[in-house]
């Protein structure tokens, strides 16, 4: 009988301990890399979609729009900004033409300066994304597996960017 009252005291001891959780701590949320770049990269096609093929100033106010937003959020992570840049570097050359190559198609679209502050935000965002890939060790053949693009343009960037 000492058993009995023993044990249930013991329950309801450990059950009042599990049920009264501190409503102030905070909750942790895992993430992995994966979806924290799928995140980001998600982020700008919402503003690929909304700024239009042919407005790439619009398109860059709202990568900086996506990226001060995190900030104020406390959502920023290392990951996140992977995504965002490497996303954003994508929609430069693919949506936007190589600028070396397509400044004709430009003139009249855009000033001279514009063509100019784009092209220097296309490297940027290059930069940010191979420095981002190099903090988080993700090789290149893993950047194939989360990215869409042609394997050269690594190659080529890593060039222009390097000048």
């Amino acid at each position: 009988m000492k058993r009995v009252i023993v044990l249930c005291l013991l329950f309801v001891f450990a059950f009042s301990a599990v049920s009264y959780a501190n409503l102030d701590a905070p909750a942790e949320k895992k993430v992995t890399v994966k979806t924290e770049i799928d995140r980001g990269k998600s982020a700008v096609h919402a503003a690929e979609r909304s700024a239009g093929a042919l407005k790439p100033q619009e398109f860059t106010k709202d990568v900086d729009f996506i990226i001060n937003k995190n900030k104020q959020n406390n959502t920023d992570t290392d990951a996140f900004y992977m995504g965002v840049y490497g996303q954003a570097w994508i929609y430069a050359v693919i949506r936007c033409g190589r600028f070396s190559e397509s400044k004709d198609f430009w003139k009249g679209r855009m000033t001279d300066g514009q063509i100019k502050s784009f092209e220097r935000n296309t490297a940027w965002y290059y930069e940010q994304f191979r420095l981002k890939q190099k903090e988080l060790g993700i090789s290149d053949a893993d950047l194939k597996k989360l990215f869409t693009f042609k394997e050269e343009w690594l190659t080529e960037w890593d060039k222009r960017t390097a000048e």
